[in-house]
């Protein structure tokens, strides 16, 4: 019995350990794409200090500050003992919330005698092979020599970072030794060769020159994920295209790796990318950013996370650093944080947010469960205006924006109209990503700081007003939409027609009723058509109306005779016998219809729909 009792024991102990190892092998937000370099917030002063921030706006992978050098484990080459007591610091209090992704390397770009001159090489290579070996088995979590309490593995580390940035030789010798001793220590583990600097112009040249040799070097091996930074401004930047050659940055290097050996499907990561708001100083003689306001950056922030998203690029990180200061030199990533640190030109204050710190939260929140691997690109050529559908495990969700500062058209205040085809949709919300204030600090709720309305798609085509921000749109059908604004909808509303009978023009008129928030929504009028006694549609420039979100598409529009208005409101483009306009005033719930003169005398009838109700009226026209 004592034995029975004993193997039961060790049975269920082995259970407990394959379940342990099991749940390292797995987190919850791996796929997540929306990462920080640092997520962790460390300014003194700052109320929360750690990851509090991060949290709450959504970040899910986090590439720490201080890498794991080997250096800084063994400060003596002769004295083979390890102190991970600094990385287990680093590493335990990372919520289980936020995936981590680990660098590891004999030392950084200063020099610390810890690589031979001139060379990126380790001066004792067992000795750094036994550091990444203990390292990694350190903070794996296959429950084998883990640190104790580990709750968070590592399960994805990188080698080095930015080697194209340094003299130094013999990287590809390097990210070769370091990746098979990650290998050994854990097979599971994925491993990326350190990041490829970083600017759009001449970026394409400064990879041939410095970064290729490696990949060409490597010959298909020893990485099983690319790494390339990017940074620059709020002027289009973010699309990944060199700015001196003109050529799609992206694209070159994958064709580059599959030439090499690599796989299409190699994943590739941005570890690095930065906007910034504010006027930073020069980089060198040749670069002086211009100032952005923080709506710029929350604008570009959006578009640098979507766009490499839409292309491929499975994980973007944002850089550097959570709150801003990085060196203190006024230079650009002192200005790339989303909130102030108390110091510079601009500042509002240590902890106060910026535009980006909400923009970052409503993007986790709308598109956190995007598939991106499901991205339709519908995208208009030659019109500056970018367009994607992806799938989302709730409802699909459009997003669209308009490059307003690169088309040659543009005055200040001017937006375009587009149209995008929806197929399935029926309705959806427009969230507006950037908030409607200046600044940060003017934000008191972080729930009523965006612009949102709510639309019906009569067929299959949306007709859409972009400005500045970009938008996303959350696909919907009419019970999800009257579920989510039911009492916003205005419960009867009337039709009235005078004069009638008319020989020249008639006044539409909307009664919605005196109810207060009927009034303020009486722009969910979804259309008013006008009909001949045979069921002809003679009229109808008004198909959709927006919810107010864009207030342009309120005012008075008049079609002529003859027109097929593939610009208007009428999706069907019929040809349209007389104009009807708003009537000036009237907040768009008085209409005035015009017949023209080749119009017959008779009896005509005129539809006002509403999502939830539509009314016809007869009216006799005299001529």
């Amino acid at each position: 019995m004592k034995s029975l009792i004993l193997l039961m024991r060790y049975v269920i102990i082995l259970i407990i350990i394959a379940i342990s190892i099991t749940l390292a092998q797995y987190h919850p937000y791996e796929s997540s794409p929306f990462g920080f370099h640092p997520a962790k917030v460390t300014s003194f002063g700052y109320p929360n200090i750690g990851y509090f921030d991060a949290e709450y706006i959504g970040i899910h992978w986090t590439r720490e500050a201080v890498y794991a050098f080997w250096f800084f484990v063994q400060p003596e080459l002769f004295d083979t003992t390890l102190d991970f007591s600094f990385y287990d610091n680093q590493y335990s209090v990372i919520p289980d919330s936020i995936c981590i992704l680990g660098n590891i390397a004999p030392q950084g770009g200063r020099d610390e005698g810890r690589c031979l001159d001139s060379s990126w090489l380790p001066v004792d290579s067992v000795q750094y092979v036994r550091f990444v070996l203990r390292t990694i088995e350190r903070y794996d979590g296959d429950g084998f020599a883990d640190m104790p309490g580990l709750t968070n593995p590592i399960k994805y580390w990188q080698v080095g970072n930015e080697p194209d940035g340094s003299e130094r030789l013999h990287f590809a010798r390097l990210q070769k030794m370091t990746y098979h001793a990650i290998k050994e220590a854990d097979s599971t583990a994925q491993v990326l060769i350190g990041g490829c600097t970083g600017f759009p112009y001449g970026y394409i040249y400064a990879y041939n020159r410095r970064f290729a040799p490696f990949v060409e070097e490597l010959a298909g091996c020893c990485f099983d994920i690319f790494d390339m930074h990017w940074y620059g401004e709020a002027n289009g930047e973010y699309n990944l295209m060199d700015t001196e050659s003109r050529e799609d940055a992206l694209a070159y290097i994958c064709d580059h790796l599959i030439a090499n050996g690599y796989s299409p499907d190699l994943p590739i990561w941005i570890t690095e990318m930065g906007t910034y708001s504010g006027d930073p100083l020069p980089m060198g003689p040749h670069y002086d950013p211009l100032f952005q306001s923080e709506a710029q950056q929350a604008a570009d922030l959006f578009k640098r996370y979507v766009y490499p998203l839409s292309k491929g690029v499975k994980k973007v990180f944002m850089a550097f650093g959570l709150i801003e200061g990085f060196m203190y030199d006024g230079g650009y990533f002192d200005f790339t944080g989303l909130i102030y640190d108390g110091w510079g030109p601009y500042d509002q204050g240590l902890g106060a947010k910026k535009l980006g710190y909400y923009t970052y939260k409503k993007m986790t929140e709308l598109l956190g469960n995007c598939s991106w691997e499901t991205v339709d690109d519908l995208s208009i050529p030659d019109s500056h205006v970018f367009i994607c559908k992806v799938e989302r495990v709730s409802a699909p969700v459009a997003i669209a924006w308009w490059d307003y500062y690169r088309d040659p058209h543009y005055s200040v205040g001017d937006s375009l109209l587009i149209f995008i085809p929806l197929m399935e949709a029926d309705s959806l919300v427009i969230n507006n990503v950037v908030p409607h204030c200046s600044l940060g600090i003017e934000i008191l709720d972080y729930e009523t700081a965006f612009e949102m309305d709510t639309i019906v798609v009569i067929r299959d085509t949306l007709k859409l007003r972009l400005g500045k921000d970009p938008v996303i749109l959350e696909l919907l059908n009419p019970v999800a939409i009257m579920e989510k604004r039911n009492d916003l909808f205005p419960k009867n509303f009337a039709l009235l027609v005078c004069p009638n009978p008319f020989n020249e023009s008639t006044t539409i008129m909307l009664d919605f009723g005196s109810s207060a928030k009927a009034q303020l929504h009486h722009e969910d009028l979804i259309g008013i058509k006008i009909y001949d006694i045979n069921g002809r549609l003679v009229c109808s420039p008004f198909t959709i109306t927006l919810f107010g979100m864009f207030p342009e598409l309120s005012s008075t529009e008049l079609f002529e005779s003859g027109e097929t208005q593939e610009d208007s409101d009428n999706f069907l483009t019929p040809k349209m016998w007389g104009k009807l306009s708003r009537e000036s005033g009237t907040k768009g719930k008085e209409f005035v219809w015009t017949p023209e003169s080749f119009l017959p005398s008779g009896i005509y009838f005129i539809r006002a729909e509403m999502v939830n109700k539509c009314i016809t009226t007869r009216v006799v026209y005299l001529r």
